[in-house]
């Protein structure tokens, strides 16, 4: 059977968060976009053995990371939940100048009836003009880090150059 190290099986739309998701809580699958037949029938298979696992698909914070999930949810039958593609973490890195502008094939798409579960950022993403690949997590993620490590230093008395 397929046994799980841990209680989540995270799905990732892009190579890149693929290899940057932490796996010490269970597994984590590259999709590399819409999932295909192999990997669907992988994933009703773990969910067969574990179905008490929590399910989470991580993808980019724009209209087709959404539909991709959407598809995930339908073509699976397993109740996967969206990580970190919230207001939230949408509202974070829009702050930071992280996400890039809507094009006219988002604002077309935004209309579908598929997005509903994701009405409130895709509201957010239309207000602020506004789409989020998660490959800029990171970069953003270290941006934060290194600047918190800058705050640590100024705190203890160091001159920075």
């Amino acid at each position: 059977g397929i046994q799980l190290n841990g209680q989540k099986v995270i799905t990732v739309e892009n190579l890149t968060t693929y290899h940057d998701t932490e796996t010490a809580e269970g597994m984590v699958v590259y999709l590399g976009g819409f999932h295909n037949e192999v990997r669907r029938r992988f994933l009703q298979a773990v969910y067969q053995q574990n179905s008490g696992a929590a399910y989470f698909h991580k993808g980019d914070i724009d209209v087709y990371g959404f539909l991709i999930l959407q598809n995930l949810k339908a073509r699976t039958g397993i109740p996967f939940q969206s990580l970190d593609m919230d207001v939230e973490t949408l509202r974070k890195y829009y702050q930071m100048g992280y996400c890039k502008e809507l094009d006219e094939n988002d604002r077309k798409m935004m209309g579908s009836k598929k997005l509903d579960d994701y009405r409130d950022v895709l509201m957010f993403m239309d207000e602020h003009n506004c789409k989020m690949e998660q490959e800029s997590v990171m970069a953003a993620e270290i941006q934060i880090h290194v600047l918190g490590e800058m705050d640590e230093t100024k705190n203890i008395g160091v001159t920075q150059m």
